[in-house]
């Protein structure tokens, strides 16, 4: 329905009405037939003439959602949409040839803003994020896992004295939403700043409904005043919520205080020196990325030991200090780009193409977290066709082996007679992909993964995935392919898919000999 064009859904919204309306019509002539046929006619019976000529409860309810109007007024009434707030940085009036005709027209330059302070109120108001923020996942020993590890966050002014205050991880990047090869492609450039919870765990974050709009500016706007004016509305929220008073936000009728304040701030290159007030090229002082050269110095020595090495302690310092850099990993605020690229296709309208897609952002936002009940995190869990495979009454069903039934509550002590399971062709879980076939590591033997390949795949009704796997024996390493060489086992085993020692899937290939 999001990806939709608003006319499509208006046409749907009408469309679906009449069918209804004409069905009831066919209804009450049916109910009208049947009393004159047992000789009764409808005025003597108290009452029936109000119901079949009153407006039905459907149309009443489609009177409230015929408009773009009236449905972002109910989102904002039933699902709390967080709307958009334009911000204007200058206004004109100019004449413009209208229908043949030049008239004096108003034009404004503006950019849309989020408030990220309702965008955390209705996040916090979710259970299962509410849990993650007052239960930090910051580690126990010296392993560093996520950023709330690195020393950055420990030593931090607000962070290292409050592990539940909340954590800003930001991103900004420029996309094209039209042919890159067009006339228009710098005039529709859109420059976009998201931000996710750094509280969450990074299993969750990889997931694009996780990633939040807090502006959405064009780039020739964003050029002409500067990034500071764009982020000025977003910077006087992050002052009120680094405030020693912080925010007030309403959890189940009482209000808690929250902090937090900006933590990464993740962007390409491009991005980054434009956020830094840098020129934007690469090309200026220290232009290799394997060794400290300057433009000047590539010119006039030419031999390797003329240069020092950059070398894995500087890295590794990096590492220590601001975490793990995967973390900071660009690739999943990239995949939400491609969300607003689709988006533009079936809007085909630019206008004001910065408020359609926020508006529609939002409103997907808004619906994902009101019809979550309390489980939003675990949302993302996608599968093919299935069948019910247990329900209850296990030994109901002669197809299925008791000693199978044993082996999948042996694999997850979640996972009881009780529970309904769904076998399925194929699962998403978090954006990845398992299907039969797919090698997964399930331990580790003498530093060898311990490899298996799917052969089933079982949901249960609490979302927890079940793999069923035939185990590999690892016959050689091969040290040119970066490959193990394996052979089927025919031994059979079952394990719960947040117990895998990675979750990402190999390949198997055949052939190399």
């Amino acid at each position: 329905m999001n990806q939709l064009s608003q006319q499509a859904l208006n046409a749907m919204v009408s469309n679906t009405e009449d069918i209804v309306e004409r069905s009831l019509d066919a209804f009450k002539s049916k109910v009208v037939h049947c009393l004159h046929e047992n000789g009764i006619e409808p005025e003597e019976v108290q009452a029936l003439d109000t119901v079949l000529h009153d407006q039905s409860d459907f149309a009443k309810a489609c009177e409230t959602l015929k408009t773009e109007y009236l449905q972002i007024k109910y989102f904002v009434e039933k699902f709390h949409l967080v709307e958009p707030r334009e911000v204007i940085m200058s206004q004109h009036t100019e004449f413009r040839l209208i229908r043949g005709q030049n008239r004096l027209q108003l034009v404004k330059e503006s950019f849309q803003y989020v408030p990220i302070l309702e965008t955390l109120k209705a996040l916090l108001n979710q259970p299962d994020v509410l849990a993650e923020v007052h239960n930090p996942h910051q580690t126990d020993d010296d392993t560093i896992c996520d950023f709330c590890d690195g020393e950055d966050f420990k030593t931090h002014e607000l962070f290292g004295q409050n592990a539940l205050a909340l954590i800003l991880h930001c991103y900004f990047d420029e996309f094209q939403v039209t042919n890159p090869l067009g006339s228009k492609t710098k005039r529709h450039k859109l420059g976009a700043f998201y931000f996710i919870l750094g509280n969450i765990r990074p299993c969750y974050r990889s997931c694009t409904t996780m990633i939040h709009l807090i502006a959405l500016c064009k780039v020739p706007t964003l050029k002409k005043f500067g990034i500071n004016k764009i982020l000025k509305p977003f910077m006087e929220d992050v002052k009120k919520l680094e405030d020693e008073s912080g925010v007030s936000i309403k959890l189940e009728g009482k209000d808690d205080i929250f902090r937090g304040s900006i933590g990464p701030f993740t962007s390409d290159n491009l991005g980054a020196h434009m956020l830094g007030g840098y020129p934007e090229s690469f090309n200026s002082l220290r232009i290799c990325r394997f060794c400290m050269a300057t433009k000047h110095e590539v010119n006039c020595k030419f031999h390797e030991t003329d240069f020092q090495l950059r070398t894995r302690c500087g890295h590794d310092q990096h590492w220590l200090w601001r975490g793990p850099l995967v973390r900071n990993w660009a690739m999943c605020f990239e995949a939400k780009h491609h969300y607003f690229k689709r988006l533009v296709g079936t809007i085909n309208n630019f206008k004001n193409i910065e408020l359609s897609l926020t508006r529609r952002h939002q409103a997907l936002q808004a619906y994902l977290l009101q019809s979550s009940s309390g489980n939003f995190l675990k949302m993302n869990l996608e599968h093919g066709p299935a069948a019910a495979y247990y329900v209850i009454l296990f030994s109901s069903y002669e197809e299925v082996l008791v000693e199978e039934l044993d082996d999948l509550y042996t694999a997850d002590e979640r996972i009881t007679k009780e529970n309904s399971l769904k076998r399925t062709t194929w699962v998403k879980v978090m954006g990845t992909k398992y299907c039969k076939g797919s090698i997964i590591i399930t331990g580790l033997s003498y530093g060898n993964p311990v490899l298996g390949e799917v052969i089933k795949i079982f949901v249960s009704d609490q979302g927890i995935v079940v793999l069923s796997y035939e185990r590999l024996e690892l016959i050689q390493y091969v040290k040119h392919l970066n490959a193990y060489r394996v052979v089927n086992s025919g031994e059979v085993d079952y394990i719960a898919q947040d117990k895998l020692i990675d979750y990402h899937p190999l390949g198997k290939h055949n052939g190399f000999g």
